[in-house]
């Protein structure tokens, strides 16, 4: 259990992979193992206070921006590997931010064979369309080309309602374009950027949600918002 909930945040296990416990697969931190199951066993198996014992951890709290010295490192943990969401993250990160993201292609199959019904049938719809191998690697990128174009065409993205209860029209061009960056990205623009986008939003015409849509696009297609730094 300590290796898995290990591995769901630092996207490998300290034994990897992590069903393979055995003698011969040996722990990249044994030590650490040893504790951490001892402490996990003795609080009554207690996973909120595993989870919080991993989230404080220097390790964990370490920057994704690898340096010289540390950028081919996989084991020691000297900085956090970027992971992929999973297709179920991804579908609830886009609908968190743009509302039900119902388009995802495809329709998926009953238990008798008939098209799924039902609340969650959009999402798995959508996993299923955004699923790669049987076992993916946190570390690896298995989407493609089709799965970036239904993001990019996918109307609800690039609509102008869906800016609606994100930015209002009371706000400067500068508080709405930062506050679409920390609703999809949890930080706010760089300067450069931010003075892009503003040239952009005084430059449109028309509807002026119409630019900030295609701001809220831009940051939804990233790699940024599809990558758990």
């Amino acid at each position: 259990m300590v290796n898995r909930v290990w591995a769901q945040y630092f996207g490998r296990g300290i034994v990897n992979p992590i069903d393979d416990l055995s003698d011969e697969n040996e722990a990249s931190h044994p030590e650490l193992l040893q504790q951490l199951s001892s402490q996990f066993a003795n609080g009554g198996f207690d996973v909120k206070n595993l989870i919080r014992a991993i989230c404080m951890s220097d390790a964990y709290q370490r920057t994704s921006q690898p340096t010289p010295e540390n950028k081919l490192d996989e084991v020691l943990y000297s900085h956090m590997a970027m992971k992929v969401m999973t297709p179920e993250q991804l579908y609830d990160s886009l609908s968190t931010v743009a509302g039900n993201f119902s388009d995802a292609g495809g329709r998926g199959k009953g238990m008798n064979g008939g098209p799924k019904a039902g609340a969650n049938a959009a999402r798995e719809r959508f996993a299923t369309y955004f699923m790669g191998s049987e076992n993916p690697k946190a570390t690896d990128y298995e989407h493609g080309i089709p799965q970036a174009l239904r993001l990019m065409n996918s109307p609800r993205l690039s609509s102008p309602a869906a800016v609606s209860d994100l930015v209002s029209s009371k706000l400067t061009p500068e508080k709405a374009i930062e506050k679409l960056y920390l609703k999809t990205v949890s930080r706010r623009p760089t300067d450069a950027e931010l003075k892009r986008l503003t040239d952009h939003v005084k430059a449109a015409a028309g509807d002026p949600k119409t630019p900030y849509s295609d701001i809220l696009w831009a940051l939804l297609n990233s790699s940024e918002f599809a990558l758990n730094h």
